[in-house]
């Protein structure tokens, strides 16, 4: 260890295109109140890009699409494969991509930090592989958390990579400090909570953080601001989702999210007011997974956001819900609009409302249409997700979604449309891989775990008028993300 602190380096390979990451901040932000010394490493500043998410659609783009969701669901095991390796090429594990980042790595090694931190999603496994390399060479212990790890399958995998120290699941703030003085000494490891060290001996995820308000406020200094299109500040409220029953989602069983658990409305004020004018920054984008779980905590945000930021442009996610009270009023939104609110998602995923109740989505297709036109109404920009293939969906479930995106296209911005993935570790998943006979139009095939997915072939879509049904949706979908944003939603453009 160097003078009375231990010299960490941060690595952060999550989502780094746009602004910061919350966690790399949060960890960042816990060391340094504990007299480490941090340096963060992000591939954007060696010029690498992250991911970017949904941008206005390009004329044409519907065929696109088309091919695109044709060879995923095919059942032509050719096709398929042809696609499975051309995603592979233009994957962040690509070998131009995982030098660029590497050399940068070792470049930042020269500093001979004592630890080094890794923040990764699950598909930069390789790259992480070469970083752990790097550092085994140089004797550094190299430790690696994520969303997750908390799979045992995909802990156990990255702890076979030479190099790799322990695999951390765990919202790790309350112990990161001495788990990096453990590390630099030496130390065994196998006392912290969800720490893992030996493939053949993975631990399960630590219990999630009861005491989440008191996380410090993230420190983003770090960060390369000057690498951003815009200056956005990410802020998270709560962790988890106060609705948390959706079969399909993945975000409610990761280490952050198996609980829902909200922080005091003024410790979340004080974050923004202190992280905006820090950053010198006015827009911001809300991470909760549904920031209208904590209704008291939305109407605090909404009374008092323009008080703390001049002028606030900001995004988030809500969910539409069968509640009474969801905080989504047209008046309400009104409200939101005035304390900047620009942009807001919510989750469609079928406008069947069949398909919605086996997804235990808790909602109603009408209740999202009357969401939408009282968005619009108060020129808040809607986003809309939807999700293509559940389980038991038919060609008829299919024309009732793309019914829905025409009837309610003017109040709507942009859809995206995703394929149904078998997700690891969700309630869905989980059923297929127990009760594999109740779900027989389905062949799964072996667990891929640099994208957290089980492979399947849907034999449903061969039902008469299936494609033609996808297809339907895909048209409607692609001439609402042809129409140019709101003016003044042009900030999230390919953001949220």
């Amino acid at each position: 260890m160097q003078g009375s602190g231990v010299s960490v380096l941060l690595v952060d390979l999550n989502n780094f295109t746009l602004y910061p990451t919350i966690p790399v901040g949060s960890i960042t932000a816990a060391l340094r109140v504990n007299g480490h010394k941090v340096r963060l490493f992000s591939p954007l500043s060696a010029g690498v890009s992250g991911f970017r998410r949904q941008r206005r659609a390009k004329a044409g783009g519907h065929l696109v699409d088309q091919a695109r969701f044709w060879s995923a669901m095919t059942h032509s095991g050719a096709v398929r494969k042809a696609r499975q390796s051309l995603r592979r090429m233009i994957t962040p594990r690509s070998d131009q991509t995982r030098a660029r980042i590497a050399a940068a790595f070792d470049d930042a090694l020269a500093d001979r930090p004592d630890v080094v931190l890794v923040s990764a999603y699950t598909l930069y496994r390789r790259v992480v592989a070469d970083l752990a390399a790097s550092c085994a060479a140089q004797g550094i212990p190299l430790l690696v958390g994520g969303p997750y790890f908390n799979e045992p399958d995909i802990a156990r995998l990255w702890l076979g990579e030479p190099g790799v120290t322990a695999v951390v699941a765990a919202e790790p703030e309350g112990f990161i400090a001495p788990l990096v003085e453990a590390a630099a000494r030496g130390e065994s490891l196998e006392k912290f909570p969800g720490v893992s060290v030996q493939p053949d001996a993975i631990k399960a995820a630590a219990p999630p953080l009861a005491e989440f308000g008191d996380v410090p406020v993230p420190d983003y200094s770090d960060f390369p601001w000057d690498a951003y299109p815009l200056r956005i500040v990410p802020i998270m409220t709560g962790r988890g989702c106060g609705w948390g029953a959706c079969q399909f989602c993945s975000d409610v069983t990761t280490v952050m999210g198996r609980s829902f658990r909200s922080r005091k409305a003024n410790r979340v004020l004080e974050e923004i007011g202190t992280l905006t004018a820090r950053h010198c920054a006015r827009h911001m984008v809300f991470h909760d997974l549904k920031l209208n779980s904590d209704l008291s905590l939305w109407h605090e945000l909404l009374n008092n956001l323009p008080t703390i930021v001049e002028d606030p442009v900001w995004t988030c996610a809500v969910h539409t819900g069968l509640e009474q009270d969801n905080g989504l009023s047209r008046d309400e939104l009104k409200a939101a609009r005035a304390a900047g609110l620009a942009r807001i998602t919510t989750g469609l995923e079928s406008g069947s409302q069949r398909v919605l109740n086996s997804m235990g989505k808790g909602m109603q297709v009408g209740r999202v249409a009357q969401f939408c036109a009282d968005a619009t109404a108060a020129d808040i920009s809607v986003r809309l997700t939807t999700i293509i293939g559940y389980p038991g969906e038919t060609a008829d479930d299919l024309r009732k979604t793309a019914d829905f995106l025409e009837r309610n296209g003017a109040n709507v911005e942009r859809v995206m449309v995703n394929r149904f993935s078998v997700m690891l570790g969700t309630p869905i998943a989980k059923r297929m891989l127990q009760e594999p006979e109740r779900f027989s139009a389905f062949t799964l095939g072996a667990a891929d775990l640099d994208e957290a997915i089980v492979p399947y072939v849907n034999h449903g879509t061969r039902a008469p008028g299936y494609y033609n049904a996808l297809f339907s949706v895909l048209k409607a979908a692609h001439k609402i993300n042809r129409r140019p944003l709101s003016d003044h939603a042009m900030a999230f453009e390919g953001v949220m």
